[in-house]
């Protein structure tokens, strides 16, 4: 009988570990709740080759395929997390109190600087210049950082990660900004003051109430533009609390888990339409009419943070455009445009360094004092049918260090003309591995032909800094054509 319970046993135990294999191979299928690329079945042959990575091929897609893993997954994750308050994901973060935080905000919470001061200044410029081209079609620009969770509850990380005795990458940049002219709405201290929950306790974004403190912000910096204008206070709105938020941290860690977060609801009207078909909040491109909403037309950057505004801007607003594309594109700039917006959140700053803005650079009256014409130049130009764009690294010969702060002007030289233009301080293309050492000394210029008079144009570059440095681009040439010129 022992024997007999014995064999039985045996066979349950080799049963349950060929269970996923044996799942699998009669086409049972996991749902991907991790939201991640799965390892495809591998070819045996590729390229008419033996694929020698073919076993290790296999092992990465068993892995991510047998049967019944995201409930594995789980049950380990639970497990840890209930006896020893450890995270299985090495995106996640266990909080006190069972918060969750995302692993990729621990630099900014520890104050750990990711962000060299050529970065900051650059960022800062990149900012200025694109202030600077709406304020010239009467157009006002206000610059959103949407806080990570970590820097509005930091009572909640684990005392585990020490702080450092210094200053955030996002409160850096706030120093650098401090003397722009550029309008910031400063969210950090907004929602640190809340009294009630603004953000998810199981997610890594703001709820709805959270939402609500930065559309108030928003909503003054509209109200700028036209004081006439008139907003529900949707803070001092009736709300209900309701567990239907599935957080991104709790989907992360608990794949198999519907673990219910608390959301704030409001009671919206709903009145506002959306000009195209509308498969989610994620969404690259989001424009919406509503003809109850205040006689204004606004442009928005953003990221996921502003889900949850979308929602309450639109039943705001007369016309709102929402943008996810990088580099911002100002092509979606109407002539109606009021007001555009720019969020992005804490983690991500460095996203501002990554591609040129979608717009025309502008032409600028300077006279420069030389102190030398050689400097190290190698640009590339990129021909369309409205313009160029140029761009490349313009480095002075034995001057400064990578640290050192530029303005970059192009002259655009024809037989006629001299056109000074301004540059973003962006690596494109190549550079961004080849020329990473010499980012400070990066150029980008969108040139459209609408903004030039006819004919061939050469190019140099003024390198402006500790002192002034000029050179050639060489190989750099383009012809605006007459039908593009005023002249």
């Amino acid at each position: 009988m022992i024997k007999t319970i014995q064999k039985i046993f045996i066979v349950a135990f080799f049963l349950f570990c060929a269970m996923p294999v044996l799942a699998l191979t009669i086409g049972y299928r996991n749902e991907n709740v991790e939201k991640r690329i799965l390892a495809k079945w591998p070819a045996l042959i590729e390229e008419g080759r033996l694929n020698t990575k073919y076993p290790s091929d296999i092992e990465e897609y068993l892995a991510d395929h047998y049967a019944f893993r995201p409930l594995m997954v789980t049950a380990d994750a639970k497990l840890k997390a209930s006896l020893f308050g450890e995270s299985t994901s090495d995106q996640v973060i266990i909080g006190k109190e069972d918060w969750l935080f995302f692993r990729s905000t621990l630099d900014d919470y520890q104050r750990v600087i990711k962000l060299s001061d050529n970065d900051l200044y650059r960022i800062s410029r990149i900012l200025e210049l694109q202030d600077e081209y709406l304020s010239q079609q009467g157009v006002r620009l206000v610059f959103m950082v949407a806080p990570n969770k970590a820097s509005i509850y930091p009572e909640y990380m684990p005392e585990r990660f020490v702080r450092l005795d210094s200053k955030s990458d996002y409160e850096r940049l706030c120093e650098y900004l401090s003397d722009s002219g550029l309008d910031i709405i400063d969210l950090h201290e907004s929602l640190r003051g809340q009294s009630a929950q603004v953000y998810h306790k199981l997610d890594t974004h703001w709820n709805n109430l959270g939402a609500t403190v930065a559309l108030g912000k928003m909503i003054e910096e509209i109200q700028i533009v036209d004081p006439s204008l008139h907003f529900v206070d949707y803070e001092e709105q009736p709300h209900v609390i309701e567990m239907t938020h599935r957080g991104d941290l709790s989907n992360m860690l608990y794949p198999s888990m519907d673990i219910m977060d608390e959301q704030v609801v409001f009671d919206l009207a709903g009145d506002y339409r959306t000009r195209r078909p509308m498969r989610s909040l994620e969404d690259l491109l989001i424009q919406t009419d509503n003809d109850n909403g205040q006689n204004v037309d606004v442009l928005m950057f953003r990221d996921s943070f502003a889900n949850a505004l979308i929602p309450f801007l639109s039943e705001s607003l007369r016309t709102i455009t929402y943008s996810r594309t990088v580099p911002y594109d100002y092509g979606l700039m109407t002539d109606e445009t009021d007001i555009v917006f720019i969020e992005i959140v804490e983690r991500n700053l460095e996203v501002l360094l990554q591609g040129t803005p979608q717009m025309p650079v502008y032409e600028v009256n300077m006279d420069f004092d030389i102190s030398s014409d050689y400097v190290e130049v190698d640009a590339t130009i990129t021909p369309s049918k409205e313009g160029v764009f140029i761009y490349g690294v313009a480095v002075p010969e034995s001057v400064g260090t990578t640290d050192t702060n530029y303005e970059i002007y192009l002259r655009l030289i024809s037989d006629d003309n001299v056109i000074t233009v301004v540059t973003f301080p962006v690596l494109e293309g190549s550079y961004v591995e080849s020329a990473k050492n010499h980012s400070n000394a990066a150029f980008a210029a969108r040139i459209s032909f609408d903004s030039l008079p006819a004919g061939i144009y050469s190019a140099s570059v003024v390198v402006c800094g500790p002192e002034n440095y000029a050179g050639d681009l060489p190989g750099i040439q383009f012809e605006v054509p007459q039908t593009n010129s005023d002249g």
